[in-house]
């Protein structure tokens, strides 16, 4: 999928090295339109003690605009933004390790991410990078649905002891606070499903629920079609990222080619996500997480003010787990990843 990158960037760098024109620190402007292929898993290992991962691979159109200021004769500092202008709907497949696929949805994902780099230019159109970067990952999932091997995925999760005990560890939790609660009169119970939300099991003499484990499981298990509704998901992340980049711009701005490229690696700083399914957002600073960001462009320059280029653009986001306990209860965003394969044709302007 990404295999053209080495290449086009090998050769523009033959190009680049071979530049040797006077340096001139000019500062330009861009605007930019084109289209990304998003792919994007999560992923935990703490599923019934097995894997369990999602797949989503979608396309959306993007603009991408910023400009660079030069600031004496060997510094400056670029500010970018891009982000989604019309997000597509995809499948999305939910894959359980040893069983294969239980769960479908429909998913759409937008980006957006704001650079705000210095530059230090230390030869002819080559500059090392760095400074900050922010990326915000929306995504909404929808119309859930069970595919045939669900419920061999259910048998295969209760037919195991530590799930068991799991399950009957939170229903013995449960009952105890109804029970103490109906017993100060209160006549609360554990419910069933949204189809169905009365009361489940039974009561005995002393108004006590009493469920059964197999009845508190039919509520538990997975059922995608009756159990999730639409959930919506932000995450947002400050990462410091440093690179290297090329751009033939500052060698040569007359009439001719015009070749750039970039290539940055970064760590988040700090991440804040918001998932429907949890009551409070998740928080980390510094979790050992990674970004990286390639760039390769031709264009042509039709005058020192104006010109256009197309460009090849991969980022990617790398997220570990994040797992918080609060009074009793387990909180748990999986590992995740997200590369966006993105090819756009800009204008540039220097005026």
């Amino acid at each position: 999928m990404f295999k053209p990158m080495p290449t086009l960037l090998l050769t523009l760098g033959s190009l680049s090295f071979s530049t040797h024109a006077e340096f001139e620190n000019n500062s330009y402007s861009y605007l930019g339109l084109g289209t990304e292929t998003l792919t994007y898993s999560e992923t935990t290992d703490d599923f019934g003690g097995q894997t369990f991962e999602s797949k989503f691979r979608g396309s959306n159109l993007v603009q991408k605009s910023g400009g660079y200021t030069g600031v004496g004769d060997r510094y400056g500092f670029f500010i970018s933004t891009s982000s989604t202008l019309l997000a597509n709907e995809n499948k999305e497949e939910w894959e359980f390790e040893g069983v294969g696929v239980v769960q479908e949805d429909n998913m759409t994902l937008k980006r957006t991410a704001i650079d705000l780099l210095g530059v230090f230019h230390f030869q002819n159109g080559h500059f090392l990078t760095a400074g900050t970067h922010y990326n915000s990952v929306s995504f909404s999932r929808f119309d859930f649905d069970g595919t045939d091997l669900t419920e061999d995925l259910n048998d295969a999760l209760i037919a195991n002891p530590d799930v068991q005990a799991q399950v009957q560890a939170e229903l013995d939790l449960r009952l105890n606070a109804v029970n103490a609660a109906r017993a100060s009169g209160g006549s609360d119970c554990i419910r069933g499903t949204l189809d169905d939300s009365s009361c489940l099991g039974s009561f005995d003499g002393s108004n006590n629920q009493v469920v059964t484990l197999d009845e508190f499981w039919d509520i538990k298990k997975l059922k995608p079609e009756d159990t999730q509704g639409v959930v919506f998901e932000d995450m947002t992340s400050w990462s410091l990222i440093a690179g290297w980049g090329y751009d033939s711009f500052f060698v040569d701005q007359s009439l001719g080619m015009r070749y750039s490229m970039a290539a940055r690696v970064g760590t988040a700083m700090y991440e804040s996500i918001l998932n429907t399914n949890n009551d409070r957002s998740l928080t980390r600073s510094f979790g050992g997480d990674w970004d990286v960001h390639l760039l390769a462009g031709v264009g042509y320059q039709f005058r020192k003010e104006i010109g256009v280029i197309a460009t090849l653009e991969l980022n990617g986001v790398f997220r570990q787990e994040i797992r918080e306990t609060e009074n009793g209860q387990q909180v748990i965003l999986p590992e995740n990843t997200l590369w966006a394969l993105s090819p756009q044709i800009s204008a540039h302007w220097a005026f």
